[in-house]
């Protein structure tokens, strides 16, 4: 089959470019041939420049130089990651979906379907596709609140599917009741498609030489800092402190991450603190001792449906317990069981019009 896949692959964010290419790793696995639709909306290039000058519009001259600092920080980061999306990732540009028309589009995953800035017609599918072209969605995601004056055009664009699956369990009961589809499916984030051993291969060699605990937080909340330290004190761990954007907490060492080198940075830590889904994930995939932070503020939902039904929901917390085990006892079966019904989600809705 024909596919292409649909999703926020250019947002310079770890999360973002490593789930497109799961998903895109998968899929070829599976003998199909693979296509990242280079499309992307306009305000991508604003928001992950690593120059923008009002952030230069500050009378103290030391911090000027600190934010001067961080622009050449912000630069390398940038490089990698436009690496990463150039050499590993299949783009076709957009036309290929009306020139060269393909069997399936899959949108998804990620927040693709995230309407702060409106309902974008690409990932919601209100655009005239050919008509042997089947359209699903993978692991789709949207905040857990839905504003109820855009309910009744999520309802309409929803049609536009073949096949629909979410990623989140709340995310699939709001869908369900919304449209009345019973057939609204809940999958693993792609990331989770693939095992430990596939991102293994795609890891680079280890960065950090001493023993660390990495620190990865999408957004900074003082109280996990502080547990982090506490946890890397006890532990006797250098802390490594990781942002999706290059920061003034960022740690030097880490500055330039491409996606290859955070997978490293999971692969070989001595212990997780993280309140980031992904962040989440990774430490599962490489069995690291981990916390996963609650936040408060809508991300909380994706990072219980996945630890819920591995039983691992005590790694899951707002607090920190010196004596409970944090160590990764994962059922492998567990997980299994789940991506069998991903990979079945996927198989169904792809071969429907083989």
């Amino acid at each position: 089959m024909r596919i292409g896949i649909l999703t926020f692959h250019r947002a310079h964010n770890y999360g973002a470019v490593l789930q497109c290419y799961a998903l895109q790793t998968y899929l070829q696995g599976q003998g199909h041939q693979v296509s990242v639709i280079d499309y992307y909306p306009s305000h991508f290039f604003s928001f992950y420049n690593w120059f923008q000058p009002q952030l230069l519009r500050v009378r103290n001259p030391f911090e000027f130089v600190r934010r001067i600092k961080l622009i050449n920080n912000k630069r390398k980061r940038h490089q990698a990651f436009s690496q990463f999306i150039e050499q590993k990732l299949n783009l076709c540009p957009v036309s290929e979906i009306f020139e060269h028309p393909f069997d399936v589009i899959i949108v998804g995953s990620d927040q693709v379907w995230n309407t702060v800035n409106g309902f974008d017609p690409f990932y919601w599918g209100a655009i005239k596709l050919p008509a042997q072209t089947r359209l699903i969605s993978y692991a789709a995601s949207m905040p857990d609140k839905l504003e109820p004056e855009k309910a009744q055009l999520v309802r309409d664009m929803l049609d536009n599917f073949d096949a629909i699956s979410v990623r989140e369990a709340s995310l699939k009961n709001i869908l369900t009741e919304l449209t009345g589809k019973q057939q609204i499916s809940q999958v693993l984030d792609p990331t989770v498609l693939l095992h430990t051993a596939d991102w293994q291969q795609l890891s680079s060699k280890r960065i950090i030489p001493k023993p660390y605990l990495l620190l990865y937080l999408v957004q900074y909340k003082p109280e996990v800092e502080r547990i982090a330290r506490q946890i890397a004190a006890e532990r006797h761990l250098e802390l490594i402190y990781i942002t999706p954007d290059v920061d003034s907490k960022t740690s030097p060492a880490v500055y330039d991450t491409s996606p290859e080198d955070f997978m490293s940075l999971f692969q070989y830590a001595d212990f997780v603190v993280s309140a980031s889904f992904h962040g989440t994930v990774f430490a599962l995939q490489f069995g690291r001792p981990f916390l996963s932070f609650r936040m408060g503020i809508g991300r909380d939902a994706r990072v219980a449906s996945l630890l819920e039904p591995l039983g691992m929901t005590h790694h899951f917390t707002d607090s920190y317990n010196p004596m409970a085990d944090y160590n990764c006892h994962l059922e492998e079966s567990r997980l299994e069981a789940l991506r069998s019904l991903s990979y079945k989600y996927l198989e169904d809705s792809v071969q429907e019009n083989a």
